[in-house]
């Protein structure tokens, strides 16, 4: 096999039938794969290449000293990717992950320099973060501005925080943003994303000190109004703690009052109604 997708074309895809049997079958991949490697220098095949080399890497089913010989033709490829969403902050791609993965693996300077260029694209907060955690994993230093960018996005910030946690560098996380309100903002959105697929805006109501499971603790109440439906939905972030140093990252979570939608003469109603749901869930 290895030696007929050698002799395809320069045009010549790689088919699903091909790829979707390396994932069924990682092991034997990884037996085949330093015979494909060449593939690296075609431009149709590459993307491909990578993510299952991205897969094999994580599976510990080769070793990234395989990839030693091509590392130049990676970072090329590397480059040219970095280029491409400089230009165009949505020319992301989710195989950019596997670049970032296997740069990583490599943790060598021309490597980690690349890792710090592409840091400095704007756009796609999940792929910076993907790239701030590879930088991290190497002991390298990362911007703050990087980690600021990261913390003030709704959609980031307690991911970033938890992975920081996970490197034992939570102390590196942006203090303005490690309050309660800010993470329940992210609870929030996450919800509303989870709730529906089109686009959600969320403006914050209020926060309540409510009883909850025997015990006083504060929940943070947000209006989510999905703009293509033009509905107004109330969402609840909590329960938190009564200190509010205590982000409860724990304990709270983002739910979303599905029964009727968001009436502000009702509020209190509604407020204390998916509280009670959040405390007995069916």
């Amino acid at each position: 096999l290895g030696k007929l997708l050698l002799a395809s074309g320069p045009s010549f895809e790689l088919p699903y039938e091909v790829t979707g049997k390396w994932y069924d079958s990682l092991q034997l991949a990884a037996r085949l794969f330093p015979t494909v490697l060449p593939l690296l220098k075609d431009s149709s095949k590459i993307t491909p290449i990578l993510d299952v080399a991205s897969d094999l890497l994580d599976s510990n089913l080769i070793l990234v000293f395989v990839f030693k010989p091509w590392q130049e033709t990676i970072l090329k490829y590397a480059d040219k990717r970095y280029r491409l969403t400089k230009a165009d902050t949505l020319n992301y791609t989710v195989a950019d992950y596997s670049v970032i993965n296997i740069l990583k693996k490599f943790n060598d300077n021309p490597s980690n320099a690349m890792l710090k260029k592409w840091l400095q694209v704007e756009g796609n907060g999940y792929h910076k973060q993907a790239i701030v955690l590879a930088l991290l994993a190497n002991k390298q230093a990362v911007s703050q501005q990087a980690l600021n960018d990261l913390a003030s996005s709704k959609n980031n910030r307690i991911g970033l925080y938890r992975n920081l946690k996970k490197y034992n560098k939570a102390a590196l996380f942006p203090v303005k943003y490690r309050t309660q309100s800010y993470f329940a903002e992210n609870l929030v959105q996450d919800a509303a994303s989870d709730f529906s697929d089109d686009e959600a805006n969320i403006r914050f109501i209020q926060a309540r000190d409510m009883k909850y499971k025997g015990k006083k603790w504060r929940f943070f109440f947000y209006d989510v109004f999905i703009s293509d439906e033009e509905e107004h939905w109330l969402a609840v972030a909590g329960p938190y703690n009564m200190d509010r140093n205590d982000i409860s990252l724990s304990e709270a979570r983002g739910e979303i009052y599905s029964e009727e939608h968001y009436d502000h003469s009702k509020s209190v109603i509604q407020m204390n109604a998916v509280v009670m749901k959040m405390e007995k869930p069916e």
